[in-house]
């Protein structure tokens, strides 16, 4: 949806986009919470270089870029969490390229089972859920530095790149997933 901010016009988010969802039951497995991890990448428009979509922490204390994800609550299944991510926290519409892997990831709350993702952008919001955050395309050698501190991240960063230069252009359709789920775009 377009919408004029003065004399800009902005492309806003689904009203489903612009408040973050009440959380409800988190889904956990074997005592671990179950984590959506969204990789976003693009070839960009001008250059063709590839990038990947990251935001800035939702602690303004920690002074770091991290990528998109996010809990998978009890009534979902892990595809549409991680494209319900890409959209409060990136505020973009995606699409599944291709699940990527499972991880064990330790952290403070203890240790989350992380399900990756690669994501391709079909469409970039302006106004979102929490667009008060940072939020840019970087390329994936500054991408990596930016992530640094987050050694988990750069690895999902590093398996995405991997999955996108195998196979760029194809469309991948339903891809092998650990629970039954279908690929698709985000609502």
């Amino acid at each position: 949806m377009r919408r004029n901010y003065g004399d800009k016009e902005v492309i806003r988010a689904p009203n489903g986009y612009l408040s973050s969802n009440p959380r409800g039951v988190a889904k956990m497995k074997n005592g671990m919470k179950v984590m959506a991890y969204a990789t976003v990448l693009r070839q960009n428009p001008k250059t063709r270089q590839l990038e990947t979509l990251i935001i800035s922490s939702s602690n303004p204390t920690k002074l770091h870029f991290i990528g998109l994800k996010g809990g998978v609550e009890e009534t979902e299944d892990i595809a549409s969490a991680a494209l319900r991510e890409c959209g409060e926290e990136g505020g973009i519409r995606g699409r599944l390229r291709q699940y990527l892997k499972t991880s064990e990831i330790k952290g403070n709350d203890g240790v989350s089972l992380w399900h990756k993702f690669l994501v391709e952008p079909t469409e970039i919001w302006d106004d979102y859920a929490e667009s008060s955050r940072l939020r840019d395309w970087f390329s994936i050698d500054d991408a990596k530095i930016l992530l640094s501190k987050r050694k988990d991240m750069v690895e999902a960063l590093e398996e995405a790149v991997e999955a996108w230069t195998w196979a760029p252009d194809k469309k991948l359709g339903k891809i092998g997933l650990p629970e039954k789920i279908e690929s698709g775009t985000s609502k």
